[in-house]
Order: structure tokens, then C-alpha cells, then sequence
């Protein structure tokens, strides 16, 4: 298949694995996110592809059909819903989640500025919450973060992208110790040096998103700006 042919597969209108496309809503390096309707239902839903393509390891494959799997186990309001996942040809991998109405925690704060303090709380308590159900499950989210957080319309909390989680249960001991992934602002001082993380991972970064609530700027900003060598994308740090 083409890169035009795959493309014009996910255009708006078009059908795709019983969904049907209804526009592109976020783009990042592997794949793309697009809202789509449940084409029997009609049921709105958030269609995040996956192209890992025909070079992609079995261990790629693995880990994103692995990812699908048990995030759809993961029942629980501070958690976004998965409803439906599959893998189809080429490895394209493809999760529908529930579409949620509302803004990012990190545009709340740049709009906002400072949350109040009993504001934050409950946020965070909604956060925590939401990672614990992740750690029931045995997973570390390990990108916990603002742009990582929704806040819905009815100012409930989804903890979204579980993309980057570290399955450490049953046979999901996936992640290779030398291979750190996360954001640096938000990494944990294990997280960083690529060492084996737990659960402890997931508070330390929810401490700093509690504070970044409260104080409007992160913990280690000054004046606004982060210390060289912190950054706010995603990184995949091998040490």
C-alpha cells in the first residue's frame, strides 16, 4: 500500500474497520488520532492508528497489540474508555476510545494560570485515582503529565495516552532497562538514569503536575523557564 493509498483510507468519509471517519484530530510520530462514528451504532469515538508498518519487530507488534489488550480491561471514570482495538494489515494497530469534550489539563493552566488549591486537590485526587486503576492492572504510565490529563466539560478528570506504559504483570515485561521513555520535565531521577521503575514513578511525576496546578509553573522553572536539558516533548532516552 502507498502512502497516498494510506492516507486516502483514513480521508474524511471514508470507512475503516467498521468506523467511519469523520475528521483528523491529532497527528504525532507513529500514527494519528481522528474522530470517527461507530458505523452501525453511530456511536462518537476518538480512533487513535498506529502505522507501525511492514519493517515493524514482532516485539513492536507485540507490544502494541499487548497495549490494547489490557487497556481495554481498564474499567474506571478517571480513565479514558477503550471500547474496541485490532491489528490489520501492514501492522497498522488502531484503538477506539470513548471522544471526550473539554480541554487538556495544560490548557486549562495556560488559561487559567494558578488553579485554586481545592481545585488542584481534587484533580490530583482524580489523577491518582485513575493511575491507581492503571497500577491494578500492572501499569506504569510513566508520561503522566498536563497534556496527559483531560478535563471533560463536566469537570470530571480522564488520564489519557497510555501509549507509553510499562506493563510489568503476567508477561508484559516488556521494557528493556537501558530504554527511558517519558517526558524529562516530568521523569522520575530512576526514570531518567534508565533504571527499572515501579509504581513510585507515576506519584513522583502526579507531585509535580500538583504543584504545576497550584503554583502555575513547574517545580524546577525559573522565571518561566525550564533548566537546560529538560523538555516538554516525549523523549526516548537509551543510556
Amino acid at each position: 500500500m502507498t502512502t497516498n493509498e494510506t492516507l486516502n483510507r483514513f480521508a474524511d468519509g471514508s470507512s475503516f474497520e467498521g468506523y467511519t471517519i469523520v475528521r483528523l484530530l491529532a497527528t504525532g510520530g507513529m500514527g494519528e488520532v481522528y474522530e470517527a462514528t461507530h458505523t452501525f451504532t453511530g456511536r462518537a469515538v476518538a480512533l487513535k492508528v498506529l502505522k507501525l508498518g511492514r519493517a515493524a519487530s514482532a516485539e513492536a507488534i507485540r507490544r502494541a497489540k499487548l497495549e490494547a489488550v489490557v487497556l481495554s480491561k481498564l474499567n474506571h471514570p478517571n480513565v479514558v474508555k477503550v471500547h474496541d482495538a485490532n491489528i490489520v494489515d501492514e501492522a497498522i494497530v488502531w484503538i477506539a476510545m470513548e471522544r471526550l469534550q473539554g480541554c487538556t489539563l495544560r490548557e486549562l493552566i495556560h488559561r487559567r494560570g494558578a488553579l485554586p488549591p481545592a481545585v488542584a486537590v481534587r484533580y490530583a485526587t482524580l489523577i491518582g485515582a485513575g493511575i491507581d486503576a492503571a497500577h491494578s492492572i500492572g501499569a506504569i504510565h510513566r508520561d503522566l503529565k498536563p497534556e496527559n490529563v483531560f478535563v471533560t466539560a463536566d469537570d470530571e478528570i480522564k488520564v489519557l495516552d497510555l501509549g507509553t506504559a510499562k506493563f510489568y504483570a503476567s508477561e508484559a515485561k516488556l521494557t528493556e532497562r537501558a530504554h527511558a521513555v517519558g517526558t524529562p520535565a516530568y521523569m522520575s531521577p530512576e526514570q531518567l538514569l534508565g533504571e527499572p521503575l515501579d509504581r513510585t514513578t507515576d506519584v513522583y511525576a502526579l507531585g509535580l503536575v500538583l504543584y504545576e496546578m497550584i503554583a502555575g509553573s513547574h517545580a524546577f522553572a525559573q522565571n518561566g523557564v525550564l533548566p537546560q536539558g529538560l523538555a516538554w516533548g516525549t523523549a526516548h532516552l537509551v543510556r
